[in-house]
C-alpha cells in the first residue's frame, strides 16, 4: 500500500523552524559541558593562564590566600620569615584589573603573620593578625584589624585575644553585622584541647557568641546569603537571624575497609568527620567540603551540596580524583570556591610534590554537582593553596612552585609564587610596585 503525505505551507514553516531550533541546541551542547541544562548562566570559553608576579611579590614571601572582592579587585596574603628569627612579617597585596592587566594597587607589611583576610562588599578590609609573644609553647594572640575604603591606616578592632585562633571572618552587606570563627584553647586537656569560638559584630563592636556545642573543636569557615548563615567545623550549623542550629547531615556511603594492621579512627585527637569550607549560593543552597577519616592517617574527601531542602552527595561517589589526567600523580583537594551563579572551582595539588608529573589541577564544579577538569598550565612540583571566583567567568588560583637542586651534601629548595587567572587575558602586572607601607601597631 502506498502512502502519500501533503503538507500545508504553515506546516512546512513550523517544521522548518523546529528543525532550526533543534540544530541550534545540538550545536551548542558540546560547548555547554556537564550540568548545563540546570545552570542560570553559561561559562565563557576562557582558559587558565599564569600571571607574572615577579615584580610584585618577592621570592621570600610565601603567599597563602587569594580573594576576589569583585571581578576587577583581588587581594593576596602571604608571610615572610625575617632574620634574626623567628620573626614573621605579614604581607598583603591589592591587585586591580585595569586596561587588560593585573596591576599592583596597594601593599602593606605587618610585623606579625596575617592568618586571614576578608574584603567586604563596601570595600572595607579586615584581617586576622597573629602575634607570637613568647612562652614555652608558642604563646600567641589574635587580633582583628580593619582598613576602610580610601585610607591606608589599619585600626585595631578587637582587643588582644589570647588563647584564641581565628580561621574565618565574614561581613554582611552594609557592614553593620559580621562574624568571626575559630578555636579557643583548653588548658590541662587530654585529647580535646580546643573548643569552638565565635565572635559577632553588632552595634559597632565584636562580642562573643556563646552558642553551646557550636562546631566541636573549631569554627573553620562561615558564609552568609541574604541574612541566612552557615558555619562548619566538626558539624554544620545554620543561622536564621536569631540563633544557630545544627543541620542534619545525609547518610554517607560506607567508608573504606580498615586494613588489619591499622587502627580505625578513634575520634579522640580529631573528629573522624569534619568540614573545612562552606560556600553559600542562596539562603537554601550551599556547599560544604571536608574529610572523613577511616584511620588516623587515611581519609577521603566529603563534598556535599544542599539545594531545595535535599542533600546531594558528590563525594564520596565521584571518581574524578581517581580519573585524573593521564601521567599525573594522585591529588588532594586544598580549597573550594563557588560564585553567585552557582559555578565553582576545586583547587587540587599533588599529594607528593618532589617528583615528575607533580602537576596541580583545577576542577570545575557545575551547579548540579557535575565535575570536570580544567585545562591549566602544566606547572611541575606546584601546590595550589587557595582559589576564589565571583562567577563562572572570573577566577584566581594561588599556589607555590618548588624547585629542587641536588648538591654534594643535600638538596637545595627554592620556591616561587604562582597565580593562575581564568577569564582574564592578562600579561602580568605592569605598573611599578608602590612603596610598601609598614604597619607597626601597639604591642
Amino acid at each position: 500500500m502506498k502512502l502519500s503525505m501533503r503538507l500545508t505551507r504553515k506546516q512546512v514553516a513550523a517544521l522548518t523552524i523546529a528543525m532550526v531550533l533543534l540544530g541550534l541546541v545540538l550545536f551548542a551542547l558540546p560547548f555547554l559541558g556537564p550540568g548545563a541544562q540546570s545552570t542560570q548562566s553559561k561559562p565563557l570559553h576562557a582558559s587558565w593562564k599564569s600571571v607574572n608576579l615577579s615584580g610584585v611579590v618577592p621570592p621570600s614571601v610565601h603567599l597563602s590566600q587569594v580573594q576576589l572582592a569583585d571581578s576587577t579587585t583581588a587581594w593576596l596574603v602571604g608571610r615572610q620569615y625575617v632574620e634574626p628569627g623567628p620573626t614573621i612579617e605579614g604581607h598583603v597585596y591589592k591587585l586591580k584589573w585595569e586596561q587588560g592587566k593585573w596591576n599592583l594597587s596597594e601593599q602593606y607589611i605587618f610585623p606579625y603573620s596575617i592568618q586571614y583576610l576578608h574584603a567586604a562588599p563596601d570595600g572595607t578590609v579586615r584581617v586576622v593578625g597573629r602575634r607570637y609573644i613568647g612562652g614555652v609553647c608558642c604563646e600567641t594572640y589574635d587580633q582583628i584589624l580593619r582598613k576602610d575604603t580610601g585610607v591606608s591606616e589599619w585600626q585595631e578592632e578587637t582587643e588582644q585575644l589570647h588563647g584564641i585562633y581565628l580561621d574565618s571572618i565574614l561581613m554582611l552587606p552594609g557592614g553593620q553585622e559580621g562574624w568571626a570563627g575559630g578555636a579557643k584553647t583548653i588548658e590541662d586537656c587530654k585529647f580535646t584541647c580546643s573548643e569552638s569560638y565565635l565572635l559577632h559584630y553588632t552595634n559597632g563592636s565584636w562580642v562573643t557568641d556563646n552558642t553551646p556545642n557550636m562546631t566541636g573543636r573549631s569554627v573553620v569557615s562561615i558564609a552568609f546569603a541574604e541574612g541566612v548563615g552557615y558555619a562548619v567545623g566538626e558539624a554544620v550549623m545554620t543561622y536564621n537571624g536569631q540563633k544557630w542550629a545544627q543541620v542534619d547531615l545525609p547518610q554517607l556511603p560506607p567508608g573504606p575497609t580498615v586494613p588489619p594492621n591499622k587502627e580505625a579512627c578513634p575520634g579522640l585527637y580529631f573528629a573522624c568527620l569534619s568540614f573545612y569550607k562552606v560556600q553559600v549560593v542562596s539562603p537554601d543552597e550551599f556547599w560544604v567540603l571536608g574529610q572523613r577519616y577511616s584511620t588516623l592517617s587515611d581519609s577521603e574527601l566529603v563534598f556535599l551540596h544542599m539545594a531545595g531542602g535535599r542533600w546531594n552527595i558528590v563525594m564520596p561517589g565521584s571518581a574524578i580524583l581517581q580519573d585524573r589526567p593521564s601521567g599525573t600523580l594522585p591529588l588532594s583537594v586544598s580549597d573550594f570556591s563557588v560564585g553567585s551563579d552557582g559555578f565553582g572551582f576545586l583547587a587540587t595539588s599533588p599529594i607528593r610534590i618532589p617528583g615528575d608529573k607533580a602537576y596541580p589541577q583545577i576542577i570545575k564544579v557545575w551547579p548540579d554537582g557535575s565535575l570536570s577538569y580544567e585545562r591549566i598550565p602544566q606547572l611541575e612540583q606546584t601546590a595550589l593553596f587557595s582559589v576564589s571566583n565571583t562567577d563562572a567567568n572570573h577566577a584566581l588560583a594561588l599556589g607555590l612552585q618548588s624547585t629542587f637542586v641536588a648538591t654534594e651534601r643535600n638538596v637545595d629548595r627554592s620556591d616561587s609564587a604562582v597565580l593562575l587567572s581564568y577569564g582574564y587575558d592578562e600579561g602580568g602586572p605592569q605598573t611599578p610596585a608602590p612603596t610598601p607601607s609598614p604597619i607597626y601597631l601597639l604591642p
